[in-house]
């Protein structure tokens, strides 16, 4: 991972932002909460605009000794399919990112690790979504035992 850097382009100081004039929770869950919003933006009405608020989670990019990234198979229920991701989890109440993400880790693969680096906090897909997460990564880790799923995939150097 060494070398590694991530380039941030600033906004553009000239875009101005939305006013919110109205906001309505529509649906509220422990995972999720959708509002129906309505801004102004120079002095016109935009309409309705949903957003999704997503609970905090982590994901975790795991490099083992010998720079295979373990990964782990999944199925999701909204396109009935199964995916290859990121070990990830949410961030349980008065928990601590770091602390979420070597639990996931361990619940998801088996693997423990050490040496962590916490990358940031980065808000993917904005522009409906407000989905926070905490990704942490650490350079080598060591199976421990096997987890209630298959064993992981992995990716490994080439």
């Amino acid at each position: 991972m060494a070398g590694w850097r991530i380039g941030v382009c600033d906004p553009d100081a000239s875009m101005e932002r939305w006013t919110l004039s109205e906001s309505e929770v529509v649906v509220a869950t422990r995972w999720l909460t959708i509002e129906r919003n309505r801004y102004q933006r120079d002095g016109r009405e935009i309409g309705d605009y949903h957003v999704l608020r997503r609970s905090p989670f982590v994901v975790i990019v795991a490099v083992t000794k010998d720079d295979d990234v373990l990964l782990v198979r999944e199925y999701r229920v909204a396109t009935n399919k199964t995916y290859l991701a990121f070990p990830a989890g949410y961030i349980d109440p008065d928990e601590e990112p770091e602390d979420a993400a070597k639990r996931e880790l361990r619940e998801e693969t088996g693997a423990t690790g050490c040496n962590w680096t916490r990358v940031g906090q980065l808000d993917p897909d904005t522009s409906t979504h407000l989905r926070i997460f905490s990704d942490a990564t650490f350079t080598t880790c060591t199976r421990t035992r096997a987890s209630s799923r298959r064993a992981p995939p992995t990716i490994s150097k080439s």
